[in-house]
């Protein structure tokens, strides 16, 4: 956990605290595997409590304006995640539609995929790159382990996060209602 006393180290923590809660409260379930959910169901659990708590800023010493520039920063860090997603899935498919493919090929297609979707979290805003970085976009999706071993779990983020917007357009017009639901969510 990061527990930097800023809005970084904030959400980190309210993410973190959403899975907490999300085990709490299917606790009682009476099957074990009653308590293994989806991924995406998950991830509602701690992405909606980021969202759920980021008034509570001012709390680490965060004044009104920098609370809302922290929620403005998140929410648009976190709609840029959504193209990266739709790459990072698209090359899973690819790889797996394409089982004999050449490292060549691999590269290819991801460039493939950069110009498709040439704006994501991890690339910055859409720009011309002139080349001078073609070697960091052509490799930049080696960090990222759900290559590795979590397929097409970023669809399952963007899902996640989605749901967890739409709870949290609920929590500001109405807290009570957001709450039941997300516990409704959680708890079964």
């Amino acid at each position: 956990m990061n527990a930097m006393r800023d809005s970084y180290g904030w959400f980190t923590w309210a993410h973190e605290a959403g899975h907490a809660i999300h085990h709490y409260l299917n606790r009682d379930l009476e099957l074990d595997v009653f308590r293994s959910c989806p991924s995406e169901i998950c991830e509602i659990a701690s992405m909606a409590m980021e969202l759920f708590t980021s008034d509570d800023l001012a709390r680490i010493g965060c004044n009104a304006n920098q609370v809302k520039d922290a929620l403005d920063d998140k929410i648009f860090n976190d709609i840029g995640f959504l193209p990266y997603m739709s790459k990072v899935d698209l090359m899973q498919q690819w790889m797996y539609d394409h089982p004999t493919h050449t490292h060549d090929q691999r590269r290819q297609h991801w460039r493939e995929l950069n110009q498709l979707y040439p704006y994501s979290m991890r690339t910055g805003i859409s720009r011309s790159w002139s080349g001078e970085y073609q070697d960091y976009l052509d490799t930049y999706r080696h960090r990222q382990m759900h290559f590795f071993e979590v397929p097409f779990y970023y669809i399952e983020y963007g899902i996640a996060y989605l749901a967890s917007v739409q709870l949290y357009n609920q929590f500001v017009i109405n807290r009570t209602t957001a709450i039941t639901n997300y516990t409704k969510i959680l708890a079964s």
